[in-house]
């Protein structure tokens, strides 16, 4: 016998089988969950003094968030897991957000690792996976800026 003709037939015999499997999985699944609307949280910031990827000194609050739907990601440019997959998703992003105001959102990366990461070493990785300048800072700081 042929075997696509074998395949066809073992098809046909194992159809009823998978057509009640799918019945039996559509009716003990659990519903599905129902959607909750977000809700609003204040969210207090200390307003730390970071470094740019130009070098410019920032301060978190007053200059990098303010008054703007901000969206933050933690990464550090050795790292070679997450990191790039972040990077990746917030230039996917940056792409999507593009026609917005300027101004009006911001994309922040911050280093998680700001003894080794410079603004140079910033400015050098925000280049490698894309990012446009406009609108998207990567930050760095003293390993002081993290545990005070």
């Amino acid at each position: 016998m042929p075997l696509q003709r074998r395949q066809l037939l073992a098809f046909a015999a194992l159809a009823p089988a998978l057509a009640r499997a799918t019945e039996t999985t559509r009716r003990t699944s659990p519903p599905p969950i129902p959607a909750v609307p977000p809700k609003s949280v204040k969210v207090s910031l200390a307003d730390t003094p970071l470094v740019d990827q130009d070098g410019r000194k920032v301060r978190l609050r007053t200059d990098v968030m303010a008054g703007r739907i901000v969206v933050v990601d933690f990464i550090y440019t050795t790292c070679t897991t997450i990191c790039p997959i972040f990077t990746a998703t917030m230039a996917s992003l940056q792409e999507r957000l593009g026609a917005a105001p300027e101004g009006e959102t911001h994309l922040v990366s911050m280093t998680v690792d700001p003894a080794r990461d410079t603004p140079r070493r910033m400015k050098e990785y925000a280049a490698k996976h894309g990012a446009r300048h406009s609108g998207w800072s990567f930050l760095t700081g003293t390993g002081r800026t993290w545990t005070r």
